[in-house]
């Protein structure tokens, strides 16, 4: 397989958290489209995409899952992936692990970030952990050989 495999999953895995991000959540409110005028064509196409969406997947029980949490899960594994196939040191757990609580914890102080979540942050941590006991495993099984 490709040699850096995990920075190319790394990066799929950003962009369906970017899809999924634009079809469940109302990006025109973000900052960055504030300069978008928001009768436009594009944002009105974007909105009528979206409900069309919502209508379909929002009775479903697994919607408030993926909207609420499996995006957070999705960005932070791409970016534990990508920093873990870059950096060799042990000093890759506190990046990741600070980046994620620091991310967090700005949607509790800053409103228009998002909403700050205890479960996201116990997300973080288990998906950290999968990688710490994905690497042993690893050491493991080198020292085996």
């Amino acid at each position: 397989m490709h040699k850096n495999k995990n920075i190319v999953i790394g990066v799929i895995l950003i962009l369906l958290a970017i899809v999924l991000y634009g079809l469940l959540h109302d990006i025109s409110k973000l900052a960055i489209f504030s300069f978008i005028p928001q009768q436009t064509e594009s944002i009105i196409f974007y909105k009528k995409i979206q409900m069309h969406f919502y209508i379909k997947v929002s009775k479903y029980g697994m919607y408030k899952l993926v909207k609420n949490y499996m995006i957070d899960v999705l960005w932070y594994t791409s970016f534990c992936l990508i920093v873990f196939e870059i950096e060799e040191r042990r000093i890759k757990y506190a990046v990741v692990f600070l980046l994620g609580m620091v991310s967090e914890s700005l949607q509790f102080f800053i409103e228009g970030l998002g909403t700050f979540d205890f479960i996201d942050l116990l997300l973080y941590g288990v998906v950290l952990l999968i990688f710490y006991i994905t690497e042993c495993k690893k050491l493991l099984s080198y020292r085996k050989i």
